[in-house]
């Protein structure tokens, strides 16, 4: 799955679109162009290292509740980027014990993203989580609406199993052993279907904590914004310690496939590609 989506990628690119591609600084916002023929431009917040704007051939798919970010949000860090070799824009956001990059390719829908910790930091659990227009993208993948929330008329089981329909639902119902956790998504269908996908490879929990039979939140659709979400370190429950290491990864694709792809090599290393068809 990963190769394909990387030949798809390339077969959408055309030399008229990579004129737009670069970066630009207006107050807070740091607005980056990727220049691909289907259009992306996304807009990272220079004081948080937010994500606060998704735009995929003009739609907006992020959500405006709260941004995709580490965590819930770094709160504050050193937020700088640059253009290399004409080539690249890297965004680099710097904590104490965090450093997070953002990249953008001349011509690619990507955007490649990059965490390197050197202890669990301050925020909290260690999780990446794409907070995107319910609107937008309302269904889930692969289990359907076990996770989505929205609509609850009750809660059961404490306050994280809702009561929908008749139906008992929970984000947790969202979780896949890590071992087999290779792609989870959210989505919409129809005749402009949009996936925004999870893709992960045999390194992708390598350096996680909790071990290959450990499970954590994948989706949840709960009105405000729908999240689509990487645990790396877990708090929710933690069967083993965590392991201070590089690693991780992510890539996304749409309107046919929005992929984060997460291998655990070097970094936390990731990237979202937004394709056409």
């Amino acid at each position: 799955m990963l190769f394909k989506s990387a030949l798809l990628a390339a077969a959408t690119l055309s030399p008229s679109a990579l004129a737009a591609f670069g970066a630009s600084q207006s107050g807070d916002n740091i607005v980056v162009d990727t220049g691909a023929s289907n259009p992306l431009i996304f807009t990272v917040n220079a004081k948080s290292c937010d994500i606060t704007s998704i735009k995929y051939r003009g739609e907006e798919l992020q959500s405006s509740e709260k941004g995709s970010h580490i965590s819930s949000g770094l709160g504050t860090a050193t937020v700088k980027y640059e253009t290399i070799s004409s080539q690249y824009v890297k965004v680099t956001c710097t904590t104490s014990t965090l450093t997070h990059y953002l990249v953008a390719k001349s011509g690619e829908a990507t955007i490649y993203m990059a965490t390197y910790t050197t202890a669990e930091p301050s925020i909290g659990e260690l999780r990446f989580i794409a907070r995107l227009k319910s609107s937008a993208l309302p269904l889930e993948y692969p289990f359907g609406v076990v996770s989505t929330t929205v609509g609850s008329t009750s809660t059961v089981e404490g306050s994280d199993v809702f009561v929908v329909n008749g139906q008992t639902r929970s984000k947790f119902y969202s979780s896949e052993r890590f071992i087999d956790d290779t792609t989870h998504c959210v989505y919409r269908d129809g005749t402009d279907a949009v996936h925004a996908c999870f893709l992960m490879n045999s390194y992708s929990y390598e350096a996680s904590s909790g071990g290959p039979f450990h499970r954590d939140i994948n989706t949840n659709n709960g009105g405000d914004y729908t999240s689509l979400t990487f645990y790396m370190n877990s708090v929710h429950f933690r069967p083993r310690s965590n392991r201070e290491v590089p690693s991780g990864s992510a890539r996304a694709v749409c309107p046919s496939l929005l992929s984060l792809w997460y291998t655990r090599r070097w970094l936390q290393y990731g990237h979202y590609i937004l394709q056409g068809p």
